[in-house]
């Protein structure tokens, strides 16, 4: 059954080496290969000799190469438009750009002056030039946007962490070659957007044969930038702007900084005529976005697909939006509730970036008692509860029926990711309000695309209490997209990405249930093996039962036949002695970086990499420092039980020589 799936699979794991992109030659690769557990732990301590191997990373965590180039040559084009805002040789280039096609001699000039033109150094102030771009480049360190509100909010955030008086400013880049102009911030208000300052009358459009101004297509919908820069020198904002990148999500996409260098008008001479390609690119954007809508929409059993789900460029993406809707739909401060070990940055973006008080349950009946008399007791009032089903990366599942009944009584949004239990194998949208889903794992697969969906529960038959509450916080999410409209933005998700997604997840609930099965079938055989203290799988887990009462039973919604949802495609391994687990995963063959629910078999050292900074609050919640994770694939079963029973004897052995 496998072999029909051999195209996702790019190369054996042993041709990757240190470093390298996995999958293996993908420009866009969402995970990077770290062979040995000695690596993991030079990557997470940062350590020199690692991280100059890394030729890229999870992007959330690791900036591509091609969104640092672009922002260092668009840092020079502020630079420019800073030194010459009344210029002359801006308005003639830029005219003889926009009135066509350049001839090869205009083009040599029109990049020969851009490229002599004058820099200034980061004070607005100052009068003192840079004689070298290289300079300019070093002096500031940026981040790039794809709307207003983002940059906005990324300022905001990093205004919040300065403890010096610093620059920080935020540029609007035009894709058809107007001049950047600074956008100007709000400090009231985090759901409302000041006013972008524009650009000259000729700015946006171009002179017709005739005379007459003529509006020029951009190449896709909301495709300006957004820069936010401030002294490189300034390294608590640095550490603090790599956080906002890393919790939010809503930093720009490698295959949108690609686009912009090999295509944006002002970075290179016209390769296309976009005049005529424009509304393709839009109507493929459009259709690929609608066709994903209705895969989410079948596989949750969500109607109404059009009002009920929105698409974010990650799946952090995601929960920060919903986040700031409960925040702007809220209007009085409270507090946010996260149960159960939720992942790293659901936390760290509640509290750092949107700054809830946030209030940690674990996962028992206990610990919902003791949030239902916080509750009863009316001192804290919980304006949400996030959660996972099942939780990354110990695989519990929480108690929904008694949070949904909480979250009814007691008028908070209950808000469930579930990217590890997937669509296709649970069903869980009428038993909360809210469902988060990372695109980027398993829908995808192919590990070379991000992508976040958020879907409402929400029916517009039912106007009680909660349709009340539900259609507070949509309108909230409505008005903080629709701000973005406004501005000319859309919501952060490159065409491109989009159209990948949507090419990617053709197979999704095949997939879903291949690797859920092989997940099952390799847990049933080795989880009595002597050097595994615990293994962490729904299936025979402390909480099966919970995940057996959301369980499909069937999937005649999307074919006919009576196939039932698995058990998930994710384990996480205990081993009785931490040295087992340093072993075995040096001894597994398969890919090992960060990520999951690739089509491929991935592993990867979970606590290392996501809290080596905060190992022992980790281990308070289970999740101990050599916890080893496998998110299984599509690759023959019998050959992946062989590869991980070999790792288990291995490590056993060696062990016991010792």
């Amino acid at each position: 059954m496998s072999t029909g799936h051999s195209d996702h699979l790019k190369g054996d794991p042993y041709d990757l080496q240190l470093g390298d992109p996995i999958p293996r030659r993908e420009p866009h690769a969402l995970s990077v290969h770290l062979p040995t557990w000695k690596d993991t732990l030079g990557w997470a301590s940062r350590q020199a000799d690692v991280v100059g191997k890394m030729t890229t990373g999870y992007p959330r965590f690791f900036i591509h190469h091609s969104v640092v180039r672009l922002t260092k040559r668009i840092i020079l084009e502020v630079n420019n438009a800073k030194r010459h805002p009344n210029d002359d040789e801006w308005n003639y280039w830029y005219s003889l750009y926009r009135n066509g096609p350049l001839e090869p001699s205009e083009q040599s000039g029109y990049l020969e002056r851009m490229s002599q033109w004058p820099l200034v150094s980061g004070s607005t102030s100052s009068d003192n030039e840079y004689d070298s771009k290289d300079m300019v480049q070093s002096y500031w360190h940026g981040l790039l946007f794809s709307t207003t509100r983002h940059a906005q909010m990324c300022c905001r955030f990093l205004k919040r962490q300065k403890r010096q008086p610093t620059e920080i400013q935020a540029w609007k880049v035009f894709w058809n070659l107007a001049r950047p102009q600074p956008v100007a911030m709000d400090e009231e208000n985090t759901g409302s957007v000041s006013n972008v300052q524009k650009t000259g009358s000729d700015s946006d459009s171009k002179r017709g044969a005739s005379g007459e101004k003529q509006e020029v297509p951009d190449p896709e919908p909301g495709s300006n930038l957004y820069l936010v820069m401030f002294p490189a020198s300034c390294l608590e904002l640095v550490a603090a702007s790599n956080s906002f990148w890393q919790h939010t999500g809503f930093g720009i996409s490698s295959r949108r900084a690609s686009h912009w260098l090999k295509f944006a008008p002002f970075l290179s001479p016209p390769q296309l005529d976009f005049h005529r390609i424009s509304e393709f690119h839009e109507f493929r954007h459009w259709n690929a976005k609608t066709t994903i809508k209705q895969r989410i929409s079948s596989a949750l059993l969500c109607e109404n697909h059009h009002q009920n789900i929105w698409l974010f460029p990650s799946g952090m993406a995601a929960i920060a939006e919903a986040a700031a809707a409960v925040q702007l739909a809220r209007r009085s401060p409270c507090a946010i509730a996260v149960f159960g070990f939720a992942y790293v940055d659901t936390l760290k973006i509640l509290q750092k970036v949107f700054g809830f008080k946030v209030v940690l349950y674990k996962y028992s009946e206990s610990e919902i008692d003791r949030l239902e008399d916080v509750l009863r007791s009316g001192t804290t009032r919980i304006g949400a509860l996030f959660t996972e089903f099942p939780g990354n990366p110990l695989l519990q599942c929480p108690n929904l029926p008694r949070l949904r009944t909480l979250s009814e009584k007691h008028d908070f949004l209950l808000i469930v990711d579930d990217t590890i239990g997937t669509s296709a194998n649970v069903h869980i949208l009428s038993h909360c309000d809210v469902v988060c889903t990372s695109l980027s794992k398993m829908f995808s697969g192919k590990g070379n695309v991000m992508g976040g969906s958020l879907a409402v529960s929400l029916n517009y038959l039912d106007p009680t209490n909660r349709y009340i509450k539900l259609k507070a916080f949509v309108s909230a999410l409505n008005k903080l997209q629709n701000t973005s409209r406004e501005h000319g933005d859309n919501n952060g998700w490159f065409f491109e990405d989009v159209i990948t997604m949507e090419h990617n997840s053709a197979d999704y609930w095949d997939r879903v249930h291949e690797a859920s099965a092989t997940a099952e079938y390799i847990a049933d055989k080795i989880r009595h093996v002597p050097c595994i203290a615990r293994l962490y799988y729904p299936k025979g887990g402390d909480s099966q039962r919970m995940y057996d009462a959301f369980r499909i039973t069937n999937v005649r919604n999307m074919y006919r036949d009576d196939r039932k949802g698995g058990y998930g495609f994710l384990m996480s391994i205990r081993f009785t002695r931490p040295a087992y687990a340093r072993t075995f995963y040096d001894a597994l063959t398969c890919a090992k970086g960060p990520s999951l629910g690739t089509n491929f078999t991935l592993c990867c050292a979970y606590t290392l990499l996501a809290h080596y900074n905060e190992l022992e609050v980790a281990k308070e919640h289970g999740v101990v420092e050599d916890l080893v994770r496998i998110s299984f694939g599509l690759e023959d079963k019998d050959r992946l039980l062989g590869a991980v029973v070999k790792a288990l004897r291995i490590a056993y052995h060696s062990q016991s020589k010792g």
